[in-house]
């Protein structure tokens, strides 16, 4: 099992209608709300297996372990991942905190209209007012889910110790969020969260399943491929975009994660489009 970043998109959150194909068990401090439109998946959420089918709805909360298996070939989903950086740590924790009996709602008109309205809005063209809109839609979805799922008290004890993990670095996390392309030291990342360095270093690796140097590059990685798919600036100014000061650093780093070159990636990626 491992740890999943953080929600890594344009924007607050990630929502995009696809396929969803078998993932490995992993988990993150996001919520991750699927709906399914067409065929059918199955999901194992902290022990629990779930038979999803069209019409209903998926919830996997904060530090669930989960995995996708046996899913159907034509299976459609719209997929909602929503974190820290959307609600702000103070309320996202309120809603992490919560507990429920099961983790799928069966058909519900309410959902059904927001989730209906949250694809046909991904659909359109951007714009202040869908971007406004959709953050509203986000959060009477989640209000809806919090709403309608059976509340239970009790939370495994493996997800009560990952849940402390991501509190106690959440600040540092919502930093790097915002902060990727300045300098950002062990050291200030530690102060962020109220440690001294050493007791960082043991607690974020707790929390993440990485070192906090790791976990920076990563981030800025996956950020610098979305910016060389979104615009034509030249390699050099992504490198500068995303944090690092030395393209020549930025290119191995690069490498490391993906496996080839900034300019190969971008090159594979449009290939891919035609």
């Amino acid at each position: 099992m491992f740890y999943q970043p953080i929600v890594l998109s344009k924007g607050l959150y990630s929502v995009d209608t696809r396929h969803l194909a078998c993932y490995e068990l992993h988990w993150h401090s996001d919520l991750e709300i699927i709906y399914c439109q067409k065929g059918t998946f199955d999901v194992r959420i902290d022990g629990t297996d779930y038979h999803v089918t069209p019409g209903q709805t998926l919830f996997v909360g904060s530090a669930q372990p989960h995995e996708y298996y046996d899913c159907a070939e034509d299976n459609q989903i719209t997929l909602l991942r929503v974190g820290s950086v959307f609600f702000g740590s103070a309320l996202f924790m309120e809603i992490a905190k919560k507990q429920f009996g099961t983790a799928v709602i069966e058909n519900n008109a309410e959902i059904l209209n927001v989730f209906t309205r949250i694809t046909e809005l991904c659909n359109k063209k951007e714009s202040l007012e869908n971007k406004l809109e959709m953050q509203g839609c986000i959060y009477s979805l989640v209000s809806l889910l919090l709403k309608h799922l059976p509340r239970v008290s009790y939370r495994s004890a493996g997800q009560s110790k990952r849940i402390t993990y991501i509190l106690n670095i959440q600040k540092t996390l919502d930093h790097v969020s915002t902060n990727y392309d300045k300098e950002i030291s062990v050291e200030k990342a530690a102060q962020i969260a109220g440690y001294e360095k050493n007791a960082f270093s043991r607690i974020f690796k707790q929390a993440t399943d990485t070192s906090f140097h790791q976990y920076l590059n990563n981030y800025r990685i996956k950020k610098a491929c979305i910016l060389l798919l979104d615009n034509a600036d030249t390699v050099s100014k992504i490198a500068e975009n995303v944090g690092f000061q030395e393209l020549k650093t930025f290119c191995r780093v690069f490498k490391q994660i993906t496996g080839v070159t900034p300019s190969e990636y971008r090159k594979q990626q449009v290939k891919r489009e035609e």
